[in-house]
């Protein structure tokens, strides 16, 4: 009988419970799904975060690169130096301009 009035008691514990967590479940659910948001949204937020810092990293040695590349564009385009390559390895002369013969097109 002790056994059983026992077994009673705790079914009617265990109704309770659950009355008690049917009655608060949505809370818990919206608890839930925000910490599960916040927890997405830190992860997102890290991953750009990740991102913006190499995509900048990437952007300065592309302009480093670049201003070499200037550096070196000005130095082959020099006019001294093309001169130098036009006299010794091309073998090119200074032209007179007295010499020259200029033709006018009729736009002129």
């Amino acid at each position: 009988m002790v056994l059983k009035e026992q077994l009673k008691d705790t079914l009617i514990e265990i109704k309770r419970d659950f009355q008690l967590i049917t009655k608060y479940i949505k809370y818990w659910l919206v608890i839930l799904l925000s910490v599960g948001f916040i927890i997405f949204y830190n992860f997102q937020y890290f991953k750009l975060e990740k991102e913006i810092i190499s995509l900048n990293k990437q952007k300065s040695y592309l302009l480093a690169e670049n201003m070499q590349l200037k550096k070196q564009k000005a130095v082959l385009s020099s006019p001294r130096r093309i001169y130098k390559l036009a006299t010794k390895k091309l073998d090119m002369k200074k032209v007179d301009l007295k010499h020259v013969h200029f033709i006018k097109t009729p736009n002129e």
